[in-house]
């Protein structure tokens, strides 16, 4: 006897197999969650793609590192094959546990990620605040809490269905690789 909810392998109807198709271009695979809840997938997305103002290399940071604080595979996988499919640099990503040290994070890079460490583990001070001001204004500090607190609720809607990476890396790059052969003229290939 299956207990968890599953993931619905053949959609019915239209709507939902355009969702599908949709949700497998981009991370590759469609999730329980959207798979049983799909109005659930557009969320967040008008304000993370329009409303967000910090650095934009900045957001994806915060989101992996609240998913790494949580032990979350799923979500850390989605925002890397995110930055593969952008073509940014992975070193950064992989040295997210380090950014307290690391010479790849600037200083404003660092306070930004520890105030999301600290709010992902409820721990934040008089003292985080005070590194904050000198970097980001109000708005800029409720935008870091706002991704935050939604890449920690994602993380959470992930643990009861113990939803993993499945491999999104991978698939970001052979995807990307794909779509960098497409674009390559045919003259300019050598046989």
């Amino acid at each position: 006897m299956v207990l968890r909810p599953e993931s619905i392998e053949k959609p019915d109807g239209l709507k939902m197999r355009f969702g599908y198709w949709m949700v497998q271009r981009k991370p590759g695979t469609v999730k329980v969650v959207t798979a049983c809840l799909p109005e659930s997938l557009g969320l967040n997305h008008p304000f993370h793609a329009n409303g967000i103002q910090i650095e934009p290399e900045l957001k994806p940071m915060v989101g992996m590192l609240t998913s790494e604080s949580n032990g979350r595979g799923f979500c850390v996988g989605f925002g890397q094959s995110g930055a593969i499919r952008r073509n940014r640099g992975m070193e950064t990503f992989n040295e997210l546990a380090e950014y307290q040290t690391s010479p790849l994070f600037s200083d404003q890079e660092r306070v930004a990620l520890a105030y999301a460490e600290g709010a992902t583990r409820k721990t934040i001070s008089v003292a985080t605040f005070k590194e904050l001001r000198p970097h980001f204004d109000d708005r800029e500090i409720v935008e870091i809490t706002w991704l935050n607190v939604t890449q920690n609720y994602i993380n959470l809607v992930n643990i009861p269905f113990e939803i993993e990476s499945g491999h999104l890396c991978v698939i970001a790059k052979s995807k990307t690789r794909m779509e960098h052969d497409e674009r390559i003229p045919a003259q300019n290939v050598q046989e």
